[in-house]
C-alpha cells in the first residue's frame, strides 16, 4: 500500500493557500459588513447595533491587516527561495488588502470616535 507522503514544498503551497484564501475570506466580510452598516444607516438600526458593526469592522480590518503583512513576507520570501515571479499577483492582492483594511479601520474608529460623543 502507498502511504501518503506529504513533500515540504506541498507544505509550503499548503500554507500560501490557506493564507491567501483567509485574505479573500476576511476582505469580502469586511465589504458585507460595511455594505451592513450603510443599510443600517437607511434603515435606522439601533445605535447599538451599529457602534457593534463599526467594532467588528475595525476587529476585521486588524485581523487583515496582519494576515497582509505575514502573507506579504511569505510570498516574498518564497518568490526570492524559488527564484520565480508566480507570486507576484499575490503580492499585490495582499498589498491591496492591507491598504483597503488600514482604510476601513481609520474610518471606522473615527465615525466610533465621533459618535460616542467624545470629539469636537
Amino acid at each position: 500500500m502507498q502511504e501518503n507522503v506529504v513533500t515540504e514544498k506541498q507544505k509550503q503551497f499548503v500554507l500560501i493557500r490557506l493564507l491567501q484564501r483567509l485574505n479573500v475570506c476576511l476582505f469580502l466580510y469586511l465589504f458585507v459588513l460595511a455594505f451592513v452598516y450603510i443599510l443600517g444607516n437607511m434603515q435606522n438600526f439601533l445605535d447599538s447595533s451599529q457602534v457593534l458593526i463599526l467594532q467588528i469592522i475595525s476587529f476585521t480590518s486588524i485581523l487583515l491587516i496582519l494576515l497582509s503583512i505575514c502573507a506579504i513576507v511569505l510570498s516574498v520570501f518564497f518568490a526570492v527561495y524559488q527564484k520565480t515571479s508566480v507570486y507576484f499577483g499575490r503580492i499585490v492582492f495582499n498589498l491591496i488588502s492591507c491598504l483597503i483594511a488600514a482604510v476601513f479601520l481609520f474610518v471606522s474608529a473615527g465615525i466610533n470616535f465621533l459618535a460616542s460623543g467624545t470629539g469636537a
